[in-house]
């Protein structure tokens, strides 16, 4: 139970816990918040039923529906926002329209926003499944609207934050962290024979993983090994490639992680990508997987400074990193504990929680002893 002069936050989200986004950016932080004071409600604009069907087409006039009741919704958490004294949206309020309830908040309501971004919203992409129609009614070109109208905005990795602070917002760097006690190594670093490659991610990023399919086959030619792909949604077919595919579960999350001996983080050189905030790696390096990654944004730094990491841009490259990693496993071995102590010294959630709150009390009229928080990208490590 909240003290009773605790600070009241609404956060919103997009998406419910089954979004990364929503369960590691806002929801894994709300019990440490009450530690400093803060009783955080996280109300997601649409729920895990429409979530889960959202990119299946064969859906699309009960998503129309399930988004139009999600925006009813949401007009009565918009009368509710009253009693709360920060409003933290990560991402958007309402996953389609213009920032109409963002407008409200700050123009009506006059309370202070903290906006949270994981990944470069204003890149207007082409998504898989819907194509370029996403881009338009989602309003992406909302969200340079948005960061102007936020007291703060917290930011995935530094080129987010340089991006906010041209629009004269102020900008705190808190990279997207997962609970180092949860994702851990398994008891051995090895699975055995075959080894098993890894990729885990979903249908909007599976495009990536295809990229190096020359690769792969290559290397399959040499060594035998098991591709093992975790929620890309569609059928991959690899040639002389063992493939075994999943369906991505938040169950069995961490599971599917430590079941991989060496990761891979394929990325495509373009807007989208030098802004993403390098998660994978990050969970491949809690988990002390090694790792081959494209160096591309954040993700060339945390596959440096982790150690756990090898970069590759070229078909070459991924090839020899890749045979390097399975014929080697001293190097597996050094790569992997490298990456997970590195993790137990800069991705603790207590010290991401004190920095968030921090924000969150700073955006407060109400508190008197407020921290000011400069206009300037800060990283906490």
């Amino acid at each position: 139970m909240a003290a009773r002069n605790a600070l009241k936050v609404l956060a919103l989200a997009p998406y419910p816990e089954e979004a990364a986004s929503t369960r590691f950016r806002i929801a894994q932080f709300i019990p440490l918040l009450r530690q400093h004071g803060i009783d955080c409600e996280l109300k997601p604009f649409i729920g895990k039923r429409l979530f889960a069907r959202l990119y299946d087409k064969s859906s699309l006039s009960g998503n129309v529906t399930g988004i139009a009741l999600s925006a009813v919704a949401r007009v009565g958490h918009l009368i509710s926002a009253g009693k709360y004294d920060v409003i933290f949206i990560q991402r958007e309020a309402a996953l389609v329209g213009p920032p109409w309830f963002e407008r409200a908040v700050s123009m009506l309501l006059k309370k202070p926003m903290v906006l949270d971004l994981d990944d470069p919203l204003w890149v207007q992409y082409e998504s898989p499944v819907y194509g370029r129609l996403v881009s338009r009614v989602r309003c992406l070109s909302k969200i340079d609207e948005i960061i102007k109208r936020s007291s703060h905005v917290i930011c995935a990795n530094e080129f987010i934050a340089q991006y906010v602070l041209a629009l004269k917002t102020n900008a705190t760097v808190l990279p997207t962290i997962a609970d180092t006690s949860r994702f851990s190594p398994r008891a051995g670093y090895t699975n055995g024979k075959p080894l098993v490659i890894g990729w885990i991610g979903t249908h909007t990023t599976m495009p990536y993983l295809e990229s190096i399919r020359p690769a792969l086959e290559r290397l399959a030619e040499k060594r035998r090994f098991k591709l093992r792909i975790v929620g890309g949604g569609s059928s991959l077919k690899l040639r002389g490639v063992e493939v075994e595919e999943v369906n991505w579960s938040l169950d069995r999350e961490v599971d599917d992680f430590r079941s991989l001996d060496i990761g891979v983080y394929p990325l495509a050189d373009d807007g989208w990508s030098r802004y993403k905030a390098g998660f994978k790696a990050i969970e491949y390096a809690c988990c002390g997987i090694p790792f081959v990654a494209s160096p591309i944004g954040v993700v060339e730094q945390i596959a440096r400074e982790t150690g756990a990491g090898l970069l590759a841009s070229t078909q070459s490259d991924w090839f020899e990193a890749l045979d390097k990693l399975l014929s080697d496993s001293s190097v597996r071995l050094e790569m992997g504990r490298a990456g997970r102590a590195f993790a137990l010294q800069h991705y603790r959630l207590e010290d991401q929680a004190a920095r968030l709150s921090e924000v969150l009390y700073a955006a407060s009229s109400r508190n008197s002893n407020k921290r000011h928080l400069a206009n300037s990208a800060t990283l906490n490590r």
